[in-house]
């Protein structure tokens, strides 16, 4: 092992300078070399128990707690805090890392203690705090945000601490910081099934506390034990029923909330990985299934009457409908419409369970809508279509919208069921006078989901051009609803004008507004689409406030109607830019300032080793989120798809930490072999998912996540062996420094990928990876500078 040699420095431009500074370069070749026998030496020491133990319970502890908090906040809160709780987390992890490195005390194993259980009581306390923020403040649940900073920063200081007084076996512990991840992750599906958001949340954080147990020593630990059962004190009574989350006090706000107000009973209620679903039923007898509070999906009475005049039974009573495929069929309203009307054959797919098995258990009450000849499939809609036999009479879908538990925020299930890719394939399997049917929201859901459709007929060779497609589509309006509810009407072919007045006729009967009536009636804003005066773009140009666009499954966002990049976007990727420019440009200055003096090579060692970590984070995350979308294209269901990718990434980079721990040595040829497993995964991940589409999940899943996890073995390697170098290097704070530096880059990474998706699609992310690991692999290319001795001959020094 070897040191580049020093720069010169005019006050060393002597004899006895230049032999100083070859004496120097010489020491610290011998004291790397003697890191590198002392890491040698340490894989066959392994990390103390109690390390061992503490690393596990944080890692795992802390990423169910993550998952947790997606479930009990997106419940509260009624919208998605995927995102938030990603970046609060991090952030947290980043804070505590760097405390860890800010001083000598905050290594010991007492500080790493105190750490892990402040972490461990913030965590557990903040389900109480929320539900009482909910209850009591007109902030709500979100000052909730404060003491999960809290959590996550004790987390992350406790963990840094760990790895500091780990020294040389800091690979080996990585390897068990990695494995505790990947369990939780498959884990917590089963967990949330059992214990749900609420109560999940505190069973994590009594793991965390047992991380500070096993950190306390002597007489601290039995000082710690105290403290440590609160979180199964309040899990205790949580169970126990003596305190827990009310949606008329906890959710105000939402659409459940209100309808508590007005006198409606919460007869039941689910909570899994996918959502908190409640079943309500009114004072008018109508019962509703919420998901997250949101808005409910009504459950059908054996009695048409109350539904008949749903707009949603348009897709049934337009023509014949013996055999239906519905996506996303919640209480069951699109399977009572469609028996209704003379279905035999129906397959209705859903991506929560429980509003199935709510429903299910209502009975003849809901009309056994769930009963032969039902078949009902959990998972996702377009997933399970592609791999269906036949075709179809009715394809629908009616509001088909999640808050899915998804630790991004890029593709939701919603979203890939409404893009052009997947309007081609509806589309592909319809009978001749098959129908793509969609209930939807508003005039603008309406209007993309119309761009989309008729660019997915062009696309699909149904028609000609966009005016000739709007012969194949038609709209109808229910205005007696509150607020209107339109539903579009897509064909395989164009309607005749006498299949276009029969369809009318069906609507008029039964008190709809006709919007867009094939050969009839065309809204002025479509007119020049329709006589050829203006094309697409022309219409949707025309709308400047309003982004319109047919959405892709490159850029899914169905519900983002900014113009451009969203504004949450836009600050996402300012934040980015701001993290990475502050932590490239303060040790660039500490280079600077520098300049030629001595510690000139160690200041560019530890900025080195500090900007390697960030890389690495930066890369790492984005593979991440980057797989999250792949998988769910082949898995289907976003629940078993944040499972199974967490567990292959982190599965495969614990696999590649226990060769670093085994094989000690340098950091650049693996992060070069990482470079090339994330170039291998771009060109390799998406053709999978695209040839794996047709098999059934479970077996769809063995080839895409061995890919995954093949990928991600490399990917260990580097942060393992960097982990052991800023040991070896800078004892205590060197390896404190390098999470603090990884947790950085996965923070810019969340920011900069929110904003990337929406700017450049989701592919990009995969290259955004690459670009990532490829700078760090530049970063570890030392050149051999020649030095001169006193005689005056030239001596290549040697490079890492």
């Amino acid at each position: 092992m070897a040191r580049a040699a020093l720069t010169k420095d005019p006050v060393l431009d002597t004899g006895q300078g230049r032999a100083l500074s070859q004496a120097l370069n010489r020491a610290l070749d011998r004291a790397l070399d003697q890191a590198l026998d002392r890491a040698r030496a340490a894989k066959r020491s392994p990390p103390a128990r109690h390390a061992i133990v503490a690393v596990a319970a944080l890692a795992g502890g802390g990423l169910a707690f993550e998952i947790a908090l997606t479930r009990l906040l997106s419940a509260l809160l009624a919208s998605d805090v995927v995102g938030p709780v990603l970046a609060v987390a991090v952030g947290g992890l980043g804070l505590g890392a760097a405390r860890a490195a800010a001083s000598d005390w905050a290594r010991r194993r007492e500080a790493a203690a105190l750490a892990a259980l402040v972490g461990a009581v913030a965590a557990a306390l903040v389900g109480p705090t929320a539900l009482w923020l909910a209850a009591a403040t007109d902030a709500g649940a979100w000052l909730a945000f404060v003491p999960i900073l809290v959590a996550f920063t004790g987390v992350g200081w406790a963990i840094a601490a760990t790895f500091a007084a780990a020294g040389l076996a800091g690979a080996a512990l990585y390897r068990t910081d990695l494995l505790a991840a990947a369990a939780a992750a498959a884990l917590a599906p089963l967990a949330l099934a059992l214990l749900g958001g609420l109560h999940g949340s505190l069973a994590a954080a009594a793991v965390l506390a047992l991380a500070a147990v096993a950190l306390a020593a002597g007489r601290g630990r039995w000082l710690a034990l105290l403290p440590a059962t609160l979180p199964l004190a309040l899990l205790a009574t949580a169970l126990s029923g003596q305190w827990g989350l009310d949606p008329a006090r906890h959710m105000p706000g939402t659409p459940l909330a209100a309808q508590l107000e007005r006198g409606a009973v919460l007869e039941a209620s689910r909570w899994d990985a996918t959502a908190r679903t409640d079943l309500v039923r009114a004072p008018s007898a109508a019962r509703y299934v919420f998901m997250d509070g949101g808005a409910g999906s009504l459950v059908p009475t054996a009695d048409p009457t109350p539904w008949w005049r749903d707009v949603g039974a348009f897709a049934f009573a337009a023509g014949p409908s013996e055999r239906v495929f519905l996506i996303g069929s919640g209480g069951g309203l699109d399977v009572a419409q469609a028996r209704v009307h003379g279905a035999r054959e129906i397959v209705a797919v859903e991506v929560n369970p429980a509003s199935v098995a709510l429903t299910r258990s209502l009975g003849a009450d809901a009309g056994d809508v769930y009963e032969p000849p039902t078949e009902v499939v959990i998972g996702d809609g377009r997933r399970v279509l592609t791999r269906t036999a036949g075709t179809f009479d009715v394809i629908m879908l009616a509001n088909v919208v999640t808050n899915a538990a998804e630790r991004h925020r890029l593709r939701l299930t919603e979203s890939r069921v409404y893009t052009v890719e997947a309007f081609t394939t509806y589309l592909s399997r319809l009978r001749h006078e098959g129908r793509l049917a969609l209930v939807l929201y508003d005039e603008a859901t309406l209007t993309r989901a119309l761009t989309t459709a008729l660019e997915a007929l062009v696309r699909g060779g149904h028609a000609e051009d966009h005016g000739a497609a709007l012969l194949h589509a038609m709209v109808v309006l229910d205005a007696s609803a509150q607020p209107s509810v339109p539903i579009l009407t897509v064909r395989r072919t164009p309607y005749t004008r006498e299949e276009a007045v029969a369809a009318a006729r069906v609507a008029e009967a039964r008190g709809w507004a006709l919007v867009l009536v094939p050969h009839l009636l065309t809204p002025s804003a479509l007119a020049p689409l329709a006589t050829g005066e203006a094309g697409l773009q022309a219409l949707i140009a025309a709308s400047p406030d309003v982004d319109l666009r047919p959405t892709t499954d490159a850029a899914p966002f169905f519900f983002a109607f900014d113009p451009g990049v969203p504004r949450d976007a836009q600050r996402a990727g300012l934040l980015a830019a701001a993290l990475l420019g502050v932590f490239v440009l303060v040790p660039a200055t500490r280079l600077v300032m520098a300049g030629r003096r001595l510690r000139a090579a160690r200041v560019r060692a530890s900025t080195r080793r500090l900007w390697t970590a960030i890389g690495l984070g930066l890369g790492f995350m984005l593979l991440e989120l980057h797989a999250l979308g792949v998988v769910q294209q082949v898995l289907g269901h976003p629940s078993w798809s944040l499972a199974a990718t967490l567990g292959a990434l982190l599965g495969g980079g614990a696999a590649g930490a226990a060769y670093a721990a085994r094989r000690p040595g340098g950091v650049r040829r693996p992060v070069a072999a990482a470079t090339l497993a994330v170039m291998a995964w771009g060109a390799l991940a998406q053709p999978l998912a695209t040839t794996l589409t047709p098999w059934h999940e479970h077996l769809a899943a063995v080839p895409m996540l061995a890919l995954l996890a093949l990928a991600a073995a490399p990917l260990g390697v580097p942060f393992a062996r960097l982990l052991v170098e800023s040991a070896a290097a800078a004892p205590g704070h060197g390896p404190a420094t390098a999470w603090l530096g990884s947790g950085v880059g996965a923070l810019a990474a969340g920011a900069a990928a929110l904003w990337a998706a929406h700017a450049w699609g989701i592919p990009s992310l995969a290259l955004l990876a690459l670009a990532a690991y490829v700078s760090t692999a530049l970063l570890q290319v030392r050149r051999a500078r020649p030095s001169t001795d006193t005689s005056g001959a030239a001596h290549p020094t040697r490079s890492a």
